[in-house]
């Protein structure tokens, strides 16, 4: 699917920089989207039990890793801001987060 235009002309934008240009590709390229998928669940559930840990057990190291991957999200997410509103990158990022945090939310009322 290289040779569809209509992506050639998206990755090669001067709106999509960086990451987010990258990233584009993952949801275009529809024989990507099981690696997206993939890679989408293994970062809720990577933070959501980092979130869990951090807020309920206390854990330092959780708290570190935490705080780390909200640095990273934010700096993504302010560079991906254009217009007024987030680019492809900084809605994929919350919504990864917000997932992230309903994940460590049923964990927590699980027990």
């Amino acid at each position: 699917m290289a040779s569809d235009p209509k992506l050639r002309e998206d990755e090669t934008s001067p709106t999509r920089q960086g990451f987010e240009r990258h990233l584009a590709i993952f949801f275009h390229d529809s024989t990507l989207w099981p690696v997206l998928i993939v890679a989408s669940s293994a970062f809720v559930s990577l933070m959501g039990a980092a979130l869990f840990f951090a807020v309920s057990e206390r854990n330092f190291f959780a708290m570190g890793a935490v705080a780390i991957l909200l640095v990273v999200s934010g700096d993504v997410f302010v560079r991906s801001w254009r217009g007024g509103r987030p680019g492809l990158a900084g809605w994929t990022l919350l919504v990864l987060w917000a997932a992230a945090a309903a994940a460590a939310f049923a964990a927590s009322r699980m027990g």
